[in-house]
C-alpha cells in the first residue's frame, strides 16, 4: 500500500527478483501477482487499516478490503511485566525487535535532551543500552510492554512497524515515528498525511526539528491532539481480526457450496 514515492525502490527489486518470482508462481500453478514485494491474490486482499488513513491508495488497487486495526497481542501487552507505570509524565522509546536504539546514537542522544528539557521521564527498550550511564530521568529496559505504557505516555518515539503504528492509533498515543528500513517509512509518511502525527528522517533529524515537534507534540490545545482522538476512535469501531475472520467464513461457506453442486 506504499504511495507513489515510496514504488521506485520496490519496483526494483521486484525487477530483479522478477523471473524466480514467476517461476515460483507458475510451479504451484497459481493465477496470483506480485504487486511490489507483495503475493496479491486473484480474489481479494486484507489490509489492516482504514479509509483514514490510506483510503485513497487503496482506492487503486482491485478487490481490497481495508479490514481495519490489527489486534494488540496480549504477549505484547504483558501484564506480567515488572515495568510500571511511572507517576509522572513520560515518554516510550523502541525501535522494535529487529533494531535496537543502542544502533543509532545521535538520535537517542536527541531524544535524551528533549524529554530532559521538557521534563519527561523516558521509558527504553534496549537490550544493549542496559549498561550505558544516562542522565536520571532515563530508564532502560530489555523489553517493555509496550500496549499497556501507551494508555498513559506523552509521546511514543519508535520505528513505524506495522505493528506499532496500529497500536499507538488505538490507544491514541502521539507518536514520533523515526523510520529505518523496510515498510517503516511507508507508516512514517501515512501518519504524516493523516494528521495524526510526526516524522523525523535519519540521519536528517536535527534537534531543532525534534524540539518544534515536541512543542506540539506535548501542547494538548494542538489540533494533532483532535486528529487523534478521532482516529482513535475510528480505530476502535473496527475490529480488523474479527472483521476478516467473519469474511473468511464467508468465503469458506461459499466455496463449500460450490464444491457440493459441482459434485453433485
Amino acid at each position: 500500500m506504499a504511495a507513489e514515492k515510496f514504488q521506485a525502490p520496490y519496483l526494483q527489486a521486484q525487477q530483479k527478483l522478477g523471473p524466480e518470482l514467476n517461476s515460483f508462481l507458475s510451479s504451484i500453478k497459481s493465477n496470483a501477482q506480485f504487486h511490489y514485494l507483495e503475493l496479491l491474490s486473484s480474489y481479494a486482499q486484507f489490509v489492516f487499516s482504514t479509509e483514514s488513513v490510506i483510503g485513497a491508495v487503496s482506492s487503486q488497487l482491485e478487490k481490497v478490503i481495508l479490514t481495519g486495526p490489527l489486534p494488540i497481542s496480549s504477549l505484547r501487552n504483558d501484564e506480567g511485566s515488572r515495568v510500571g507505570i511511572p507517576n509522572q509524565d513520560f515518554a516510550v522509546l523502541s525501535f522494535g525487535s529487529v533494531y535496537d536504539p543502542a544502533d543509532f546514537p545521535e538520535m537517542v542522544d536527541i531524544i535524551v535532551k528533549e524529554t530532559k528539557r521538557k521534563n519527561l521521564k523516558l521509558l527504553v527498550s534496549s537490550k544493549k543500552l542496559s549498561c550505558t550511564p544516562f542522565p536520571s530521568h532515563v530508564e532502560v529496559y530489555p523489553y517493555l510492554p509496550i500496549p499497556r505504557l501507551l494508555n498513559r505516555a506523552r509521546v511514543f518515539f519508535h520505528h513505524g512497524g506495522a505493528n506499532t503504528f496500529s497500536e499507538a492509533l488505538l490507544k491514541g498515543c502521539p507518536q514520533i515515528i523515526i523510520p529505518l528500513a523496510t515498510d517503516q517509512p511507508i507508516q512514517a509518511h501515512y501518519l504524516v498525511e493523516s494528521g495524526v502525527g510526526f516524522a523525523v528522517n535519519l540521519p536528517k533529524g536535527q534537534p531543532g526539528e525534534m524540539s518544534e515537534i515536541m512543542d506540539r507534540v506535548l501542547d494538548r490545545s494542538d489540533v494533532v491532539h483532535q486528529r487523534i482522538k478521532h482516529m482513535q476512535q475510528e480505530y476502535r469501531r473496527k475490529n480488523g481480526a474479527q472483521r476478516a475472520i467473519a469474511m473468511l467464513k464467508d468465503i469458506m461457506v461459499s466455496q463449500s457450496s460450490i464444491n457440493v453442486l459441482d459434485v453433485a
